[in-house]
């Protein structure tokens, strides 16, 4: 198998490298981030959100205090790389510089510079493996000089319009409780974009909808899908694990909607990161394509596309 890479412009991100195996294309930001920008089949739609206007900005006295002046955060849509527990300071550090990169023999590894202030070196690293696959490997690297506490955090903006699919925990415990729900305080569990069912929840984004939702969940079988353009985006990851510690109340998995975008986010597990220790963390995309939609609040309908996707 051969990657494909080239330097290219795209929209007013400036410069961004193109990876492709020949089936899937992915753009990775450059001069800032970095952020895997775009994602889809060749020829087809961009999967990814991406924030063009730069609507999803944070500007605040804290941020210039602890990274100088000037500092604002930009979200930039599409995929990046986070740690949790979220901060108000430390989440959002003004990524907005030159990204290194060197090529693979599967993909590209991208490396910003290190985090003044939060002592945490990023990088993530893209490898093709064969047809509509894609591993995305994140790495943290504490670079400090005391021990720190986190988990890394994936997060990957899809672009409106979609619906989101998650698997709701199985395990048989009897008279105990199987299933972790965390919830926002601006989420109202009544929205009418969700459907909490026995096997799935689904959640659908709406541009017309406003008001932020967002819930965590103990997603034991390590996925979940983002139905948009016809194509099923399948983000795989860790399996949550009973004795694990975990961010937010104790999930692995957390989703997100607004106006602009739906958010599939991942976690790790919280652990203890020594000095010059790092911590990685994987996932798998896959792509698929799709004929008609299911019905969103018909678990049967969901079943049988689940069935042929997973």
């Amino acid at each position: 198998m051969s990657v494909q890479l080239r330097l290219l412009t795209y929209e007013n991100y400036g410069n961004c490298l193109s990876l492709s195996n020949g089936v899937v294309t992915a753009f990775v930001t450059v001069d800032v981030g970095p952020r895997i920008i775009w994602f889809g089949f060749n020829g087809g739609e961009n999967l990814l959100y991406t924030d063009l206007d730069r609507d999803n900005s944070i500007e605040d006295p804290a941020l210039e205090e602890a990274y100088g002046d000037g500092s604002v955060y930009h979200f930039y849509g599409g995929h990046r790389l986070w740690l949790s527990p979220e901060d108000d300071i430390k989440s959002h550090y003004p990524d907005n510089d030159p990204v290194k990169w060197e090529q693979t023999q599967t993909g590209a590894v991208f490396t910003p510079p290190k985090q003044k202030y939060n002592h945490v070196q990023h990088q993530i690293e893209l490898s093709f493996g064969i047809g509509a696959t894609l591993q995305v490997i994140h790495r943290i690297t504490n670079v400090g000089k005391e021990a720190q506490t986190f988990a890394p955090w994936a997060i990957t903006q899809m672009a409106p319009g979609g619906l989101a699919i998650v698997p709701q925990a199985a395990a048989e415990t009897g008279l105990l409780a199987n299933r972790v729900l965390s919830v926002w305080p601006y989420t109202n569990l009544a929205d009418s974009r969700v459907y909490f069912g026995d096997r799935y929840i689904t959640l659908q984004q709406d541009p017309f909808n406003h008001r932020p939702f967002k819930i965590g969940t103990n997603n034991e079988a390590g996925w979940a899908v983002y139905l948009n353009h016809s194509v099923a985006f399948i983000k795989r990851f860790s399996s949550w694990q009973a004795n694990g510690v975990y961010p937010d109340f104790g999930v692995n998995f957390e989703t997100y909607t607004g106006n602009d975008f739906l958010e599939l986010e991942s976690l790790g597990e919280l652990c203890e990161v020594e000095p010059g220790a790092t911590v990685s963390y994987e996932e798998q995309w896959d792509l698929k394509l799709i004929g008609m939609l299911p019905c969103a609040r018909n678990e049967s309908s969901v079943d049988t596309l689940v069935s042929f996707l997973i």
